[in-house]
């Protein structure tokens, strides 16, 4: 509502007829100064010295206050002019960022060119795949699909050239679970950026960086340069804020997290009161030996059925980039939807693992 009656004050202030109303009282109020000048100063000087005329109160003649009349609305005039002007300049400025922003954010002319190839590669992994199948031959196919999504954001971002896009995948495993039990002791080592007293046996479980499922642009080996990784996964899923930002807070909540930079991780944990300075500075030297190659990040719950809620998720892909990005928000908006497809194939996959 405010708005609304913002904007009507400032299309009637922009008219053309308000500003002759302000050229023209300005006018006015200008040749009765000159014409009135001795009348004027007097009643100028009776203000702060009523006592002198012997008045108990300032008083104005006829010809003083018309010429104060017509400087209030000329003064008033400009000023409401000066604003609308402003607030039009403040309005098309944002236009224009917008429109750039939009700009950065749309992939090159022959993207779908390039992301048909992707995706017909894509589809057919899964029909390649030999009888009876190993696990090796699992991973291969899985590293396949992981290094067409690289692939896909790398020809979308506007800076593919420039930058290395890699992706891995973290793996939900529960706690109490016969797997979880088995490699309790790897896991409670492995276990990053939880405080030093809580055991993760009781936790809701961990997810996993699995070394053999990652990939980068134009690659389809194991990434080497990632090491041994396992975040907590708290129990409950009411409260976002106590997950660590990132793959933990993907999983809690099934949606993308998508963040500019290390920078925006880093100061979600600082600002949550929640995390201790343990929990900080295991993240900041996760990140910090990763800090080459993982400048933007994007996290994308990944599902093991049709349907897409937080129950479902059994794990995490993670999409890093080697460089800053300020607009990755808005070029999620179209990256998102082209990626969908070969996500559910990804997916399709992880259900066949052991």
């Amino acid at each position: 509502m405010i708005k609304k009656i913002s904007n009507f004050f400032a299309s009637v202030f922009l008219f053309p007829l308000f500003g002759g109303i302000t050229t023209i009282t300005g006018i006015l109020a200008g040749y009765l100064g000159s014409l009135w000048t001795k009348e004027i100063k007097e009643s100028v000087f009776q203000i702060y010295h009523p006592h002198i005329f012997g008045l108990s109160s300032v008083s104005f003649d006829g010809k003083s206050s018309l010429f104060w009349f017509f400087s209030a609305i000329a003064g008033l005039s400009l000023s409401a002019t000066f604003w609308a002007q402003t607030k039009a300049g403040n309005e098309t400025n944002e236009a224009i960022k917008n429109s750039l922003s939009r700009l950065m954010t749309l992939p090159p002319e022959d993207f779908l060119l390039n992301y048909r190839d992707f995706m017909i590669l894509s589809n057919s992994v899964e029909s390649t795949l030999p009888v009876p199948m190993q696990l090796v031959d699992l991973e291969q196919a899985i590293r396949i699909q992981l290094s067409s999504i690289c692939s896909v954001c790398a020809r979308f971002d506007s800076n593919g050239g420039r930058t290395r896009f890699a992706a891995n995948v973290m793996m939900f495993i529960p706690a109490g679970g016969g797997k979880f039990n088995n490699l309790h002791a790897t896991l409670q080592t492995e276990t990053r950026c939880i405080e030093s007293a809580v055991s993760i046996a009781n936790l809701h479980g961990v997810l996993r960086l699995e070394l053999n499922l990652s990939a980068s642009e134009g690659s389809n080996k194991a990434d080497p340069k990632l090491s041994s990784l396992c975040l907590p996964i708290p129990k409950g899923v009411s409260n976002p804020l106590i997950y660590i930002p990132g793959a933990p807070l993907a999983f809690a909540q099934g949606k993308t997290q998508v963040y500019r930079n290390q920078s925006d991780l880093i100061e979600q944990v600082e600002n949550n009161r929640l995390f201790s300075s343990t929990v900080l500075n295991e993240l900041k030297d996760v990140l910090g030996a990763q800090n080459e190659s993982v400048k933007c990040l994007m996290c994308f719950p990944l599902f093991s059925d049709s349907t897409t809620g937080p129950s479902s998720v059994i794990g995490v892909l993670n999409i890093h980039k080697s460089i800053e990005d300020e607009y990755i928000q808005r070029k999620m908006e179209n990256l998102e939807p082209l990626l969908a497809p070969i996500l559910r194939n990804l997916e399709i996959l992880l259900w066949l693992l052991p």
